[in-house]
């Protein structure tokens, strides 16, 4: 399986609600055509978290927070910081793919965060 498989089949789980042509749910890194060997899952994307993946056999990341900062990622000020500029040059040289599944997990019927957030809200104010 190919890294861009993996978004192909998260992009069948969409009900409607996501634009794919304006969404954050792209690869930030890497190459989507690598062969996929193991995929690591988290909510952000720590450089910590990112190494662990690595270190344990991961080729490819899908989270659903950004990589630096910015929710687009289009703000390139952040590269002022030399711990940016020092997680970039790492990704690249890891070879690391990063998907990005924001959009889509957000808004999944009955676990997203419009629902899963009223619900704990309705359960929590009784």
């Amino acid at each position: 399986m190919k890294a861009r498989e993996i978004r192909e089949h998260l992009r069948t789980l969409d009900g409607g609600w996501v634009d794919w042509a304006t969404t954050v749910d792209t690869f930030k890194v890497g190459d989507p055509g690598v062969e996929v060997r193991a995929i690591g899952v988290g909510w952000m994307t720590y450089t910590e978290s990112l190494k662990k993946a690595v270190e344990l056999g991961c080729n490819v990341f899908v989270a659903h927070e950004p990589l630096f900062y910015s929710h687009r990622e289009d703000d390139d000020s952040v590269y002022r910081f030399e711990a940016v500029k020092e997680k970039r040059r790492w990704l690249e040289e890891s070879g690391l793919v990063v998907l990005r599944c924001h959009d889509l997990w957000d808004k999944v019927e009955g676990i997203g965060i419009p629902d899963s957030w009223a619900i704990s809200s309705a359960s929590t104010t009784r």
